[in-house]
């Protein structure tokens, strides 16, 4: 991916040689140029470039120096785990930083997210077109199958849908809705489905808190789907959180406070705090009026118990190659990222993920040993 050039792409650099198009900061008159389509999906994206026949998508990276991290490490996590994923490299657009990701959909083809799915799977269970949310909550076949809490009821009818689609993002739910989905063959629902269950394990051992139902998705093309590649994982590995700077200092010093006192609580409650946003199942919902859920290491406890022999299998093969190839090597991963993208991990940064990491690889060690001695006995 743009092996052309080196480190951190510049790209009123790239758009000089390649285009000669000179940079004046003025997005409207960048627009016009034809390599370029702006973006109207998602938060922050800015724009496409169309570049050598392929798409890739420019998007800056708030707190970058902490952020940018959750993309590049985990890309390469991904990769290291076998679970496909959207390819990045930092970039850089007239002073501001973020990454660019080659495009994920071939020719003709349509990403589908979650938020849609949900969307489509709501607009089917209306018996009629003025049938709102609220109807359909209130439908008692629906609060059974999809185990809607009654506190749903007493919502407005704007934070039902935005609370329900928190509550049907779980891998149980999905599997329901996706098995009515039009034109969903067999294959293609066990290829999807196999797919979020590596993405659901992939979260829970990188710390992603942020698999909204925009953060993933499935591929269509002429009616057949597939699964659509892991992206966006720029506030994994407990970084998604607004003031990263002060969260950082406090980690360092609840650490030294932890091996002080002998008090290992103090770490995990750092660690305890991230809660995966895509879950097994409502059960990891904690509270719904605050859409609170389990954190990874109980979401990981209640996968394992409620998992076929197949699936156990496969977390304990995940969690293997993570624990001795990403956790073990990891300054050695870190080190290739650094170079491809020219950049250095500030000191604090790498304090705070590598301990992070660590503990937290502990405590889901723990819980996987459990089940290997349970498989023995």
């Amino acid at each position: 991916m743009f092996d052309d050039y080196k480190g951190m792409i510049q790209l009123q650099q790239l758009f000089k040689d390649e285009y000669g198009y000179s940079c004046n900061d003025d997005l409207r008159e960048l627009s016009n140029q034809s390599f370029i389509e702006l973006e109207g999906n998602g938060a922050d994206a800015m724009f496409w470039i169309n570049y050598r026949g392929k798409k890739y998508l420019f998007k800056p990276i708030k707190d970058f120096e902490c952020n940018v991290w959750g993309e590049l490490l985990g890309e390469k996590f991904a990769s290291i785990l076998g679970i496909p994923c959207a390819k990045y490299r930092a970039a850089n657009y007239m002073g501001t930083l973020g990454v660019l990701s080659e495009s994920i959909l071939e020719d003709d083809e349509t990403l589908i997210l979650g938020s849609e799915i949900f969307q489509k799977f709501l607009n089917s269970q209306k018996r009629d077109a003025k049938e709102t949310i609220k109807d359909i909550i209130n439908n008692y076949e629906f609060q059974t199958t999809y185990k809607i809490p009654s506190e749903f009821l007493t919502l407005s009818l704007h934070d039902q849908q935005r609370y329900l689609f928190n509550h049907l993002n779980n891998l149980n739910q999905v599997k329901l809705i996706l098995k009515q989905y039009k034109n969903m063959d067999p294959q293609a629902f066990f290829d999807i489905t196999k797919h979020l269950f590596d993405i659901l394990v992939f979260d829970i051992f990188t710390l992603q808190g942020d698999r909204h139902p925009n953060n993933w998705g499935i591929k269509e093309k002429n009616q057949i789907k597939r699964p659509a590649e892991v992206f966006d994982n720029c506030t994994s590995l407990g970084l998604g959180y607004i003031d990263i700077s002060k969260r950082l200092v406090l980690f360092r010093e609840e650490y030294f406070n932890a091996k002080m006192l002998r008090e290992p609580e103090r770490i995990y409650h750092f660690i305890h705090q991230i809660e995966p946003s895509f879950t097994l199942s409502e059960d990891n919902i904690v509270e719904v009026a605050t859409r609170k859920k389990d954190y990874a290491a109980k979401v990981l406890d209640d996968l394992l118990q409620k998992s076929n022999p197949d699936e156990q299998d496969r977390i304990n093969e995940l969690y293997t190659t993570f624990n001795s190839e990403i956790i073990d090597k990891f300054d050695d991963i870190l080190k290739e990222v650094e170079d491809t993208n020219d950049l250095k991990m500030r000191d604090e940064v790498y304090f705070y993920i590598s301990n992070i990491l660590q503990m937290h690889s502990l405590e889901l060690g723990d819980i996987i040993s459990k089940y290997r001695r349970s498989k023995l006995l």
